[in-house]
């Protein structure tokens, strides 16, 4: 009851009371005492009638207090009432909001409204976090801008006081002075209501946001209505978990439906009670059918093709017999005819003893059957590749187990497959000591995924053989179990190894062939000067005796020692000119045995083993016997104590595969000596340099070191090839290969006597470049008779010619010359006068091309040094030669 009303109550029951007292006055004046009516009333009433007036106005305030405090006391209780009415009401509005909305913005704004609207709050807000405890929706009810700064402040994660409050305990916050209490809170000034209250929104432990309001403070305090508050609190908080979880459940159903699509998967169910089939529907995408209701049992077996139908009904059979789930993948046949494969997945629900109900997924697994046979197949084809590369290939994992080896590689190491289990075991039969160090770079493979070339490893097959393996290795992936695998793949580098030192020493011995020529050029004219020199002086003491004639009988031996060993370089080297012809290696054998038997000595047995058919071979007949000898005589310095020496011959043929596995070696029919002695063999290291220039294994000054080299060089003009077998204390097996041409065989050449003068009196043009060799030349020449002209080099040559003062008999030409060779003062000479007779002169010839070139134009050739009368017959010779028409020089 207000103040006003109760001063309107209290003001009755005294004017009743005043009544009262009046109306006692004037009864006592009309009927009981005789007194003016004045005195009565008021100066002078009797003491009995002033108690009695007294009493009734003090009996009628007392009950007009009664009525008072009666009446404020119902309207108290009609005021509570309302307000639980009001709250009541809101509560049941706010429930009618929470029942038919979804949206939790839609649902927080409607109850603020509604608070605000219904009750007795000033003011109302609502912030409420979403499943990732965010705060990301805000409702206000009479607030208005200053919201929007509280917003900032909780998206800063700013606390309020409020917040902080009701945060740190699960009660209701009461604040009697809100400006006070939350001074840093945009709303603390706003409204009227000094006291507010918040609320944390919590439902099954989640924590949903915050309700806060402002309220009158006696309100706030009333425990009725901070009950009901909190009733609509965690009623706020339930509608807002359920929509949360609707929402989870919304995204969850989305999610799987997408999964279900992007999966292929669908869901189904047998009710066995009602024989219902219920479908979702990617199972109705899967048998390409509309969507609708899922065909009866009987009618979806028929869905599938013949073969899987008894699987499919005795997995069904079995579940709902014995209640045995299943997983099986059937072939289905759609409704437009296509075929396809499934996973079906059931399992039996079991309820009183028996199954009630079917349930699982159908997957459509085409895509992956056909992944499935393809990865067969293509498993099948690279299995079959690997099996079919010539290359050795193996296939491991990484704990080191072998998956796969190749026949190629069984072929060539000899290990069975069962022998190759592991890495580790492979390993230990293929490298011995080595193979710690080899397991450790296998492991590392394994660091990357990248190709690798592992290096050339020395491996040991089971016939104890050295190979030579180039290793290659690559990732090929991860195994279902989940190792991780590589595959080796490699090359045999054996034989190309073999033929790159092959290469690499017939290099070597080119370069120090192109040496030993160029020595053997220039002390080859050295030497023509001392052997001419020494020749003409003993001419001229012909008839004569004494020291001067023995020692110059002993210059002329050295020079020609000299001459031998500088022959012997080129012969080496490759560089002298060769004159072949057809000769049978069985006819020019025996000619020679005698000679071998002296040279070799009476306590080496000597056996010729000829081969039945010709070996006819095209080679300078001279430089064969050196070969014979040279070889012979290797033999016997290696049996000084004595032994048996075996010279051999037959036909041989190199294939294809010997070829290719031997540097420089053409295919065809090939003459084989064989020289074998029962020596003391050579070791390894040795057999290596035997061929070496100035490599000996005898004492000093017992050899030069050139005997095998000029084999080797002779052999090798004459297109042909050496090899060499020894074993220590075993012997030595040299056998030489020459081709082998038709059997026509040439008859040797008789050369005409040299009894007769080797004088005359023609005309001869000389060229050589060197001063030495020029002046003793013409000296021999001269003092024979003939007449000589000379010049200094090849263009002076050419010049001269061209001039054609003088007309020559002979042009004798050095073949290597400054400025212009031999070979082209010939050609120009030739061209000028092609019948001209040409003598060509060397130390050497510097390439193939310049040897081929003599032979090929059958131009006569005499190799310095030279003597005295061999240069004067060979000259006599070609004059003498069938005179063809010549011009005039």
């Amino acid at each position: 009851m207000t103040v006003v009303k109760k001063r309107f109550y209290f003001a009755f029951f005294l004017t009743l009371g005043i009544a009262f007292w009046l109306l006692d006055a004037t009864l006592d004046y009309l009927f009981f005492f005789d007194d003016s009516w004045w005195n009565l009333f008021i100066w002078n009433p009797p003491a009995h009638e002033l108690f009695t007036r007294l009493l009734g106005i003090g009996i009628f305030l007392a009950g007009g207090a009664f009525v008072t405090g009666l009446i404020d006391q119902r309207n108290r209780a009609q005021l509570r009432m309302g307000r639980l009415n009001r709250t009541l009401r809101a509560i049941r509005n706010v429930n009618q909001i929470i029942a038919s909305e979804r949206d939790p913005q839609k649902l927080i704004d409607r109850v603020v409204t509604e608070l605000t609207g219904s009750l007795s709050f000033q003011t109302c807000w609502i912030a409420a976090v979403d499943n990732h405890g965010e705060f990301t929706h805000f409702a206000q009810s009479q607030v208005g801008e200053p919201f929007e700064q509280l917003k900032g402040l909780i998206n800063q994660k700013d606390q309020l006081r409020c917040m902080e409050e009701v945060f740190s305990s699960n009660r209701t916050a009461f604040f009697q002075d809100v400006r006070e209490e939350c001074r840093d809170c945009p709303l603390a000034k706003f409204g009227i209501e000094r006291s507010g209250m918040s609320h944390r929104l919590m439902h099954d432990d989640r924590m949903l946001g915050i309700l806060t309001v402002s309220v009158h403070w006696k309100e706030a305090r009333d425990p009725e209505f901070q009950t009901l508050f909190t009733e609509v609190a965690d009623d706020i908080a339930f509608a807002l978990d359920r929509i949360n979880k609707d929402e989870e459940l919304s995204k969850t159903q989305e999610l799987l439906h997408e999964t279900g699509q992007m999966a292929l998967v669908g869901g189904w169910e047998l009710n066995l009670d009602t024989g219902a089939v219920h479908w979702t529907p990617v199972i109705f995408d899967i048998f390409e059918m509309d969507e609708g209701t899922a065909p009866e049992l009987d009618k979806t077996l028929d869905l599938f093709a013949p073969d899987s139908q008894p699987i499919f009904e005795g997995a069904l059979r079995k579940a709902i017999e014995e209640g045995q789930p299943y997983d099986i993948e059937l072939e289905l046949i759609t409704k437009k005819g296509n075929h396809r494969w499934a996973r079906a997945v059931g399992l039996p629900d079991w309820a009183d003893g028996k199954c009630q109900r079917l349930h699982g997924t159908f997957q459509d697994i085409t895509d992956r059957r056909k992944a499935e046979m393809e990865s067969v197949a293509a498993e099948h084809r690279f299995q079959k590749a690997l099996k079919a590369l010539p290359f050795p290939t193996i296939l491991y994992a990484e704990d080191g187990e072998i998956l796969f080896v190749n026949p190629a590689w069984i072929e060539i190491t000899g290990y069975s497959r069962e022998a190759m289990k592991d890495i580790r075991g492979w390993t230990e039969l293929a490298y011995g000591e080595n193979a710690i160090s080899v397991l450790e770079g296998i492991e590392h493979l394994f660091d990357g995924d990248d190709p690798v070339n592992e290096g050339i490893f020395e491996v040991t097959t089971r016939d104890g053989k050295k190979r030579h393996w180039d290793f290659s290795s690559a990732s090929v992936g991860v195994l279902p179990d989940g190792r991780r695998s590589k595959i080796s793949i490699v090359v045999d580098v054996t034989d190309r190894l073999a033929l790159e030192h092959q290469l690499r020493q017939a290099q070597k011995m080119e370069i120090v062939g192109q040496l030993a020529g160029g020595v053997a050029h220039d002390f080859n004219n050295i030497l023509q000067g001392l052997l001419g020199y020494a020749d003409i002086a003993l001419d001229n003491l012909e008839g004569e005796e004494g020291l001067l004639k023995e020692c110059l009988e002993e210059i002329d031996r050295g020079a020609n020692r000299a001459a031998q060993l500088t022959k012997q370089l080129l012969a080496f080297s490759r560089k002298q000119v060769l004159e072949p012809k057809r000769i049978d290696l069985n006819e020019l054998i025996p000619n020679l045995l005698k000679m071998i038997q002296r040279t070799i000595g009476e306590d080496i047995h000597l056996v010729y083993s000829p081969s039945a058919e010709p070996l006819v071979i095209h080679v300078d007949e001279t430089q064969l016997e050196q070969v014979i000898l040279n070889l012979c005589v290797n033999a016997r310095d290696a049996m000084p104590a004595g032994g048996k020496l075996t010279l051999q011959t037959e036909s041989v043929t190199v294939d294809e595969d010997y070829s290719d596995s031997h540097f420089g070696v053409a295919e065809g029919e090939y003459a084989q000596l064989s020289v074998i002695d029962t020596g003391m063999g050579m070791d390894s290291e040795t057999k290596k340099r035997i061929f070496d220039p100035f490599f000996t294994t005898k004492e000093v000054g017992k050899g030069t070191g050139l005997g095998l080299s000029t084999v080797y060089g002779i052999v090798s003009q004459h297109s042909g090839f050496i090899h060499v077998y020894s074993e220590i204390e075993e012997g030595t097996a040299f056998k030489v290969y020459f081709p082998i041409m038709d059997s026509v065989v040439e008859t040797k050449r008789t050369e005409q006597s040299t009894e007769q003068s080797p004088h005359g009196d023609e005309r001869i043009l000389l060229a050589e470049d060197d001063s030495g060799v020029r002046s003793l030349t013409k000296r021999i020449l001269s003092r024979a008779g003939y007449r000589v002209t000379e010049v200094t080099d090849g263009e002076e040559a050419v010049s001269f010619i061209d001039q054609g003062k003088e007309r020559f008999d002979l042009l004798i030409v050095d073949v290597v010359m400054p400025k212009k060779s031999g070979r082209e003062v010939t050609d120009f000479y030739r061209r000028r006068h092609p019948n001209a007779k040409v003598l060509m002169m060397s130390g050497y010839t510097s390439n193939q091309v310049t040897s081929s070139y003599i032979k090929e134009n059958g131009i006569p050739f005499i190799s310095k040094p030279f003597s005295r009368k061999m240069l004067l017959t060979k000259v006599r010779h070609i004059l003498d030669a069938r005179e063809k028409p010549s011009g005039d020089a």
